[in-house]
């Protein structure tokens, strides 16, 4: 009776074990990865010629003109959005009055299947020393490339983010939020981000607070740029996203 019980019993786990390798040899359902890398800035920064400290995996770009830029990592709790980082671009004509549209941003390429959506989100916070009234002074807009081209100048799909209020530069306030849906066309897609500084006003600084920047979809290896001020390769974006 003894020996029956036990042929029972290791009959029992043989099946337990099988049936676990048969599950674990099944193929594993699709994930949503972030393509983007150091997309919450908690990866560190590099120093970028021309620039300042730039997130990890990202490259930056400016117009120039007599303004003058910044780009820090910024670790004051109030201007993050998430974690202890977050990448904040100045823009200021302290030392003289500027032309005015003078840009300043980062933007990374990531590897993508092409024909997929991919969700796209940013946080951000616009802060600025001064208390005109004027809400379209200062604004932030996304753009993408979707051939993975590195040339800011060269996009045409930029869309301006519905961010209208602009707090204290000692007085932070709320992050705003962007989404929208973004479908591949190639195998890869760079994602800018270019804060603006419309007018030529002496005397004045704002900072921009970048954080939780995503593009979540098919997993997919990120090719992200190394960090750099300049303009690189041409590309073209003909693709507007479509907001959420």
């Amino acid at each position: 009776m003894r020996i029956k019980q036990r042929v029972i019993g290791a009959a029992m786990i043989l099946a337990v074990i099988l049936s676990a390798g048969l599950v674990s040899s099944s193929p594993l359902a699709a994930t949503s990865t972030d393509a983007l890398k150091n997309g919450n800035f908690e990866g560190g920064f590099t120093s970028a010629g021309g620039c300042g400290a730039v997130g990890k995996g990202w490259s930056c770009f400016t117009n120039g003109g007599r303004a003058a830029y910044g780009f820090y990592d910024d670790q004051w709790g109030k201007t993050v959005w998430d974690g202890g980082h977050s990448q904040l671009i100045e823009i200021n004509t302290k030392q003289n009055s500027s032309e005015p549209d003078r840009y300043a941003g980062i933007y990374q390429t990531a590897a993508v299947s092409k024909g997929k959506a991919y969700d796209f989100a940013i946080r951000g916070m616009i802060r600025a020393d001064d208390e005109d009234p004027d809400p379209w002074r200062y604004r932030v807009q996304v753009g993408f490339d979707y051939s993975g081209g590195s040339n800011w100048a060269a996009v045409t799909n930029w869309v301006e983010l519905p961010w209208d209020t602009i707090y204290s530069r000692t007085g932070p306030g709320a992050f705003s939020e962007y989404r929208a849906k973004v479908t591949a066309t190639s195998s890869k897609i760079t994602v800018f981000v270019r804060t603006w500084m419309k007018w030529g006003t002496p005397y004045r600084e704002v900072d921009f607070n970048l954080d939780g920047i995503n593009l979540f979809g098919d997993s997919a290896t990120s090719s992200g740029g190394s960090s750099s001020g300049s303009t690189g390769s041409s590309g073209s974006g003909a693709v507007a996203p479509q907001p959420l």
